[in-house]
């Protein structure tokens, strides 16, 4: 968190944190919209059920004009997210400008200095938009649950299960950041023998071996297979287990259709956005080797400044 803090210290301008507040007014709007399709939802199979087919009808119309209204804030989230992206981008380049422009001091990075910052910002403020979501969502849909007639240990026992899976996720992600660290520094690598080669005379021109960036991505595409096993499991089971344990109740006639279907969709939507670590690993992975990399810009940047003080 400390290096994340340091590189938004120096990328955040005017213009970037009025989109971040931009996409958490759209959070709070998109939320909105699938608490009332979740609660329409329920009314609808009830509506069915005793056929009361013009209540049913009302609370279709409801749920698609609910859909249509998430559907364009999430389409102006998409827009508030590249527009962050290119603010961002823009004042981290000013900032660590000429700097780090040596090589051997930032390890490669530099033959990739636009695109690591491009990505930096790209995947945070995803990142931001996706967390911001799950932290209004989460106690949105726990109040639902609660204000049902679910029983509260089911709650707990899904929220433990959660909790460790995420965990594992984490742990299983570790060594895969390190690797994709590793990847891009010895494609940079790469590409700098390949620059180094096309200035040379032709009869000399040698091509760079691939053996080091061949066995790295290698190991890399191992862990992440490990990793991918792991989160679509889950993501499928997280899917079905909350309606498994609403089941019974309505077997037994203690609820209604409507009321299991209402049920478990916020019972699936709380564990989903509980889950964001397991959910959204990948991304967590990919961020984490990013921000390695744009930190050596900042060594960069600092040993260039003291150079120049030493001088």
């Amino acid at each position: 968190m400390g290096h994340i803090y340091l590189i938004l210290k120096f990328g955040l301008c005017r213009k970037s944190i009025r989109e971040m507040i931009f996409i958490l007014l759209l959070s709070i709007i998109s939320v909105g919209c699938l608490i009332l399709m979740n609660r329409v939802y329920g009314w609808f199979y009830d509506g069915l059920v005793s056929r009361d087919y013009n209540t049913a009808l009302v609370q279709l119309i409801l749920y698609f004009i609910s859909m249509v209204s998430l559907g364009i804030s999430e389409a102006e989230m998409h827009y508030r997210k590249r527009i962050f992206t290119v603010n961002c981008r823009q004042t981290l380049y000013n900032y660590y400008g000429v700097y780090t422009l040596d090589e051997e001091k930032c390890l490669f990075s530099c033959q990739r200095m636009s695109q690591d910052l491009f990505q930096f910002s790209f995947q945070f403020i995803n990142l931001f938009s996706l967390l911001s979501r799950s932290i209004l969502l989460i106690p949105a849909f726990l109040y639902v649950l609660l204000s049902s007639s679910i029983d509260y240990y089911i709650i707990f026992i899904c929220i433990i299960l959660t909790v460790i899976c995420s965990m594992i996720s984490k742990k299983i992600g570790e060594p895969v950041a390190k690797l994709q660290y590793n990847q891009e520094s010895l494609e940079g690598s790469l590409r700098r023998k390949l620059i180094e080669q096309i200035q040379l005379p032709k009869d000399e021109q040698i091509l760079p071996n691939l053996l080091a960036s061949t066995k790295n991505y290698i190991a890399m595409s191992s862990k992440e297979r490990w990793l991918m096993y792991f989160k679509n499991s889950y993501e499928k089971i997280s899917h079905c287990l909350p309606y498994i344990c609403v089941l019974p109740k309505y077997i037994a006639q203690e609820i209604s259709l409507g009321q299991m279907v209402q049920t478990g969709v916020a019972l699936s939507k709380l564990i989903t956005e509980i889950s964001f670590i397991v959910n959204n690993i990948d991304k967590i992975v990919e961020f984490d080797a990013t921000i390695k990399r744009v930190k050596e810009l900042e060594y960069a940047r600092q040993s260039s400044i003291q150079d120049i003080l030493n001088n």
